[in-house]
Parts: structure tokens; sequence; C-alpha cells
């Protein structure tokens, strides 16, 4: 491959980060980033998504039909490759087979190839987010599973979801509580639920901006400029997707 510009190593530095370059590339963005060491701040933060790609989804077991509806194609291609193949992943082995057997056209393979590298590109811009939001679950899980001394204040549901609950818990003097939601409709992409925190001298904050599964529940990290044991008040509200500055929709849970 030849000497690579500073923006076409930057393209690449994601899937250099993910291993998913050949030894050509691999050795041209190699040279680029000794080129261009600056470059190297954005191969960290990719490496840090990189590395929590495992833990940012759940694992899960393909069916047990998968292997054998699989193998019983591509059987003839196997007994031809099976000493050749030995040294490979189950995924290259699965791409080669693709590649030279009548499953796919190549010219559709090529396409399949292509697409994939545009969602694996999109997946990596979109992890930080993501990881991000993962973080936020876990430390309000923790919060809520603490055992400590700890407080807990009861939201109700409004006339207009009367059956909606919430339940938010801290700590004495802690910034951040964890709320459990119940019963509360999922919105539309174009709306959200924001959660208010107001003080003894009625100053307000934002504590949260969320939405609801499917069955209307919800944990959600809430966090506070002040000590939460300082609120008097909460309620949540439906406002226009991202949150608002002060309310300006419906009301659904108060305390």
């Amino acid at each position: 491959m030849n000497t690579l510009s500073r923006d076409e190593i930057k393209e690449l530095l994601s899937a250099y980060a993910l291993g998913a370059l050949d030894v050509d590339e691999r050795t041209a963005v190699e040279a680029g980033l000794a080129q261009f060491p600056e470059l190297r701040a954005d191969l960290a933060k990719y490496g840090t998504v990189a590395h929590g790609l495992g833990a940012g989804v759940p694992l899960r077991m393909p069916p047990p039909t998968l292997k054998g509806a699989i193998l019983s194609q591509a059987q003839p291609q196997l007994q031809r490759q099976r000493q050749t193949q030995l040294t490979l992943t189950w995924w290259e082995k699965l791409l080669n087979l693709l590649s030279e057997s009548s499953l796919l056209p190549r010219a559709a393979f090529a396409v399949l190839a292509l697409v994939g590298g545009v969602v694996v590109a999109q997946l990596v811009r979109a992890l930080p987010a993501g990881l991000e939001q993962i973080a936020q679950q876990q430390r309000a899980g923790a919060i809520l599973a603490n055992t400590g001394s700890t407080e807990n204040v009861h939201l109700d549901g409004t006339t207009e979801v009367p059956d909606a609950w919430a339940v938010i818990r801290f700590a004495r003097g802690e910034r951040q509580a964890a709320m459990r939601v119940g019963h509360l409709p999922p919105l539309p992409t174009t709306q959200s639920y924001q959660l208010w925190l107001v003080n003894a001298e009625g100053k307000r904050w934002s504590g949260a901006v969320f939405n609801t599964a499917q069955t209307g529940a919800q944990l959600v990290l809430v966090n506070c400029p002040q000590p939460m044991d300082e609120i008097v008040r909460f309620g949540v509200s439906i406002e226009p997707a991202g949150g608002s500055p002060n309310p300006s929709g419906s009301s659904v849970l108060r305390s």
C-alpha cells in the first residue's frame, strides 16, 4: 500500500483498533502514526471503545440449528478445504466458503462485505454513547442494591397515568440517586420523560431525561447539583425529545 495521507490514516483508525485491517493496511497505519503522532490520541479512544465492545451487549448463543444449516450447504467445500482451514477462525472459514460457492453470487458477496464495513464503522462511532448508558445503568443498579443507610421517595401517577409509580433511592449527602419507574407508557421518539428536582428555596433542576421500555418500566440514574436529601419535591413531565430547560408538558408523576 502507498503512503497514506493524514486523513486516510484517521479514517482507518477505528478498523485498526478492532484488528480488522490486512497486513499492508496495518503497516501503512503504523507508519502514519509515526509520521502524525497527534493521531495516537484518537487511536487511544477507539482502543477504549473496542476493549469494551464485548461487554457492551449481552452474550447470546446462536440457535442450535444454525451450525447444521451452514455446514450442510457448505459440505463439499469443507471436504476440499479441511486441511488448509485448520488455522482459520470460524468467521474466516464461513466467509471463504460463501465467497467460493454458489451460496452467494460474487457481486452480492462484495456488497455484503461493504455493508458489513459500514455497519462496523457506525457501531464504533455509536459505542461511546452506548457504553455510557450501560455505565449509568450499572451505577443506578448499585445505588438501588445498597442495603446501607438510604432514603426512599415515592412518586405517584397523576390523572394522566394513574397506575404509574416511581421510587427514588439515595444516601444522605450523595448527589446521585436511582429511580425505578413502573407502568409509565413508552413515548414516541419525538418526546421524553424528564425528572424535575426542587429544593426548599424553590430552585429547580433537571435530574434525568429518559424513556421507558415496552413494559412501562425503567431504571434511571438521577444527578443533582446538591445533596439529594436537600430536595423537597420531585416530579416527572412529558417534554420534547432530549428534555427542556423548564417543565412545559403534562405532569405524569409527582411526590
